[in-house]
């Protein structure tokens, strides 16, 4: 029995030996045959880390000269292997989701855009919310925008006086603050009465202001004569200055109040019986949507051939003005204004009404239904007789001499026209005077901000570059993609919040995404401020029925493919990917371009020669065509980026293995379960593709050089490439070139810091410091 028993234990334990000996030698032919990247040597467990958080860039660079184009990190539990250079990086770029994924490792960008969207959902939703943002950046919209821009341009560039710096320099520009009603003397003229109060960036103050019942910001309401002061309604956010060419109406839409800015915690929330509250807006009812509620309303209740307001019989007015009272609200205290601008607001609805009318009767389509065809016959026999079309012209000429402002003796389109001309001249401010005061006295706090920012305008000075470019950037990307209500509340408060979120994204930030330290605690503080303010705005845009041609609509009325639509916090989350992304690489890149144009005469004489060139062409003016043959400023740009990509990393994760072949010919087996990883900062300087890599010179991207091109599609990857390429990459172009464009229009800049240098503390990498620069106002005059 024992020898049983030992023949047994002997055979138990070689059977056991041998299994171990064949997996051993399993396990070292194995990984004979796969060929892995070599690894950098670094003390265990912590050494990669350490490697990484002193610099990627310099880690990359010792060990690509000692390893080859693929190497591999082991970081903490993980493995990283770096492609260097084109050869090896096709698998990268074209590779689909289900090999190399970005969902794993851009989960550190969750705390900036938030839960449930872009790297928090899988591939299948993420599509879907990529197809959002391609739709909202077609051409179409692109060259929508670039009017936008250009105004921004202008109205944030038209000249400085002294030097100025932002909030980081500690000195901010002097602007009319926030909340603050104030009186301003202007030279020898009485001050305007002045107020007080608080307010945020979503809740501007309420204002008394001396003067006629009805006075608002744009004048005297029509049927108000009473004198006794009243309590203006709360004005929107102001911008800097706008000096768009527009009608007397987009005028009084583009500063319309959005209902949040009554019901900060529900912007749709009825104050008494399921009634909207409304407030008066110069010669408009607000919030936005009330004016085409109203005009539904006189419609569908119209029911007679009269040809215009006054026509109507009393008892048809006293109807109309029945039914409007049942369906809004306004506390007693705004009941004289608002009742009394009725008869002018429904005959205004009602005269655009017909006159729409008429345009479908003169091209050939049906009338609308609120008239029947025998009302309108009899309303046509009117409008050909003699005493209505001289009535008629009066009134139109009447109408267009009608001021906003003050009740002024020029059209507006007049005004504009010549505010415009004036912009980039000394005698802006006293043209601005002249078309926006009555009795020397500034009228509405739009005016007081525009006298403001104007007056801080010089022909000469000295600026933070950097500084005014991110404000700028911020300014177009928000009126651009995010629309008009956006755009008036990302001044400085905004601005900063973005500050805080880029300041968030460092490198340690990929390893540990929720690390408490004091850059994380900002960046999640600063996300939870801007979403609050894009939530408020989305949900008064959506109780009010305003529509607009911007990116915020395109999300609110995008769905999926199941039918279902986006919810609050999707919008929100794409919004601040958007203006994320938008913000801070336009900012880096257009400062990069201006500091290397004014370090390279050459090249910077080049690009204002094209700029001459394009205005012999096409005169002053700048679109989307004008701004897409703009070779050599575009050139500029693209070797500023290739210099300093701000995006220095792209990741992926590896789910199936896969091998890769170097220039040199040696094959490398990269394992399932590796980060994969290319540097766009590393890889634009490569020697064997670009010459004298380290130098600016945009001609190497000339017809003929083409030296991003001539080792295949990957040599140049500032904006990534393959499946994941960059959506917003023509949009970044467009407005980099419409500001430089403009600049270099209207402007000399001798640069009087040292030229900067990058910082690498950021994952985002910018320009660290100042960028100071002199500038010299100027008209660039064209050779005939």
């Amino acid at each position: 029995m024992d020898l049983t028993e030992n023949k047994l234990l002997t055979a138990g334990l070689l059977f056991a030996a041998t299994i171990v000996f064949v997996k051993m030698v399993s396990g070292i032919m194995s990984s004979g045959k796969k060929r892995l990247p070599p690894t950098i040597k670094s003390f265990p467990v912590v050494g990669g880390l350490i490697r990484f958080m002193r610099g990627p860039i310099p880690m990359i660079r010792a060990e690509y000269e000692k390893l080859g184009s693929v190497f591999t990190l082991g970081l903490l539990n993980r493995r990283i292997t770096f492609f260097v250079g084109p050869e090896v990086s096709a698998h990268f770029f074209k590779a689909p989701e289900a090999d190399l994924s970005q969902q794993e490792v851009y989960q550190f960008n969750v705390p900036t855009f938030g839960p449930g969207v872009v790297f928090d959902v899988d591939y299948s939703v993420r599509q879907e919310q990529f197809r959002f943002f391609t739709e909202s950046l077609r051409v179409n919209k692109l060259r929508s925008y670039v009017d936008q821009m250009v105004v921004e341009a202008q109205a944030r560039m038209a000249g400085r006086r002294g030097h100025l710096r932002g909030p980081r320099g500690g000195r901010d520009p002097p602007v009319l603050p926030t909340g603050t009603a104030r009186g301003r003397s202007l030279p020898s003229v009485p001050p305007i009465g002045t107020g007080s109060g608080s307010s945020s960036p979503i809740t501007p103050p309420y204002r008394t202001v001396a003067g006629p019942v009805g006075t608002t910001s744009r004048g005297i309401s029509p049927g108000t004569s009473s004198s006794r002061p009243v309590e203006r309604a709360p004005p929107s956010s102001v911008p800097d200055v706008d000096t768009t060419m527009e009608t007397d109406e987009q005028m009084a839409e583009e500063d319309a109040p959005t209902a949040d800015q009554h019901h900060e915690d529900d912007a749709c929330a009825p104050p008494e019986e399921g009634r909207t509250e409304i407030w008066a807006d110069g010669t408009k009812y607000r919030p936005p949507g009330v004016q085409r509620r109203l005009g539904d309303m006189l419609r569908h209740n119209y029911g007679g051939p009269w040809i215009n307001y006054s026509d109507a019989p009393d008892e048809r007015k006293n109807f109309w003005f029945t039914r409007f009272k049942d369906m809004f609200y306004y506390p007693p205290h705004r009941a004289e204004q608002i009742e009394g601008m009725f008869p002018s607001v429904a005959a205004k609805l009602i005269r655009d009404s017909i006159n729409d009318q008429k345009e479908r009767d003169r091209a050939g389509k049906p009338i609308k239904g609120w008239i029947t065809p025998d009302q309108w016959n009899e309303m046509k026999a009117r409008f050909n007789e003699p005493r209505y079309k001289e009535k008629s012209e009066k009134a139109k000429a009447a109408r267009q001499h009608a001021s906003k402002w003050c009740g002024g003796s020029i059209p507006m389109t007049e005004h504009f026209r010549r505010l415009v001309r004036k912009v980039g001249n000394a005698d802006m401010v006293t043209v601005f005077l002249a078309t926006h005061r009555k009795g020397g006295v500034l009228i509405d706090e739009r005016a007081e901000q525009t006298y403001d920012f104007f007056s801080k305008w010089g022909e000469s000075g000295t600026v933070d570059l950097k500084y005014e470019l991110e404000h700028l950037i911020i300014l177009t990307a928000s009126r651009c993609l995010l629309g008009r209500e956006v755009r008036d509340k990302l001044f400085d408060d905004v601005s900063a919040l973005f500050h805080d979120l880029d300041n968030g994204m460092r490198p340690i930030s990929v390893i540990f995404p929720y690390l408490p330290i004091p850059a994380h605690r900002r960046r999640d503080r600063a996300r939870a401020r801007i979403a609050e303010i894009f939530a408020t705005i989305i949900k008064a845009r959506k109780c009010s029925g305003q529509s607009e041609d911007d990116m915020l609509q395109c999300f609110i009325e995008s769905k999926y493919k199941d039918g279902r639509a986006t919810t609050e916090g999707e919008i929100t989350g794409l919004l601040i990917a958007a203006l994320f992304a938008g913000q801070h690489t336009s900012s880096i890149t257009s400062t990069w371009t201006g500091a290397y144009l004014l370090q390279y005469q050459n090249f910077l004489t080049a690009a204002i020669q094209e700029q001459k060139d394009l205005m012999k062409k096409h005169g002053d003016k700048v679109d989307h065509d004008i701004l897409s043959e703009m070779d050599v400023l575009y050139r500029c740009i693209k070797e500023a980026l290739r210099l300093h990509p701000p995006l220095i990393m792209l990741l992926r994760h590896s789910h199936s293995d896969f091998s890769v072949k170097t220039k040199e010919g040696i094959e490398y087996d990269i394992p399932k379960g590796h980060i994969v990883a290319t540097s766009p900062a590393f890889a634009n300087r490569l020697p064997h593709i670009f010459k004298d890599p380290d130098s600016y010179d945009p001609d190497r991207f000339a017809p003929g050089r083409e030296e991003d091109k001539a080792s295949g599609a990957f040599s140049y990857i500032s904006f990534g490439g393959g499946r994941h390429g960059c959506l917003g990459e023509p949009f970044a172009y467009l407005q980099i070139k419409a500001i430089w464009s403009h600049l270099l229009r209207n402007f000399e800049f001798e640069l009087v810091s040292p030229f900067p240098e990058p910082d690498w503390n950021a994952m985002v990498v910018g320009v660290k410091g100042e960028v100071m620069v002199k500038y010299r106002r100027r008209k660039l005059a064209v050779d005939n």
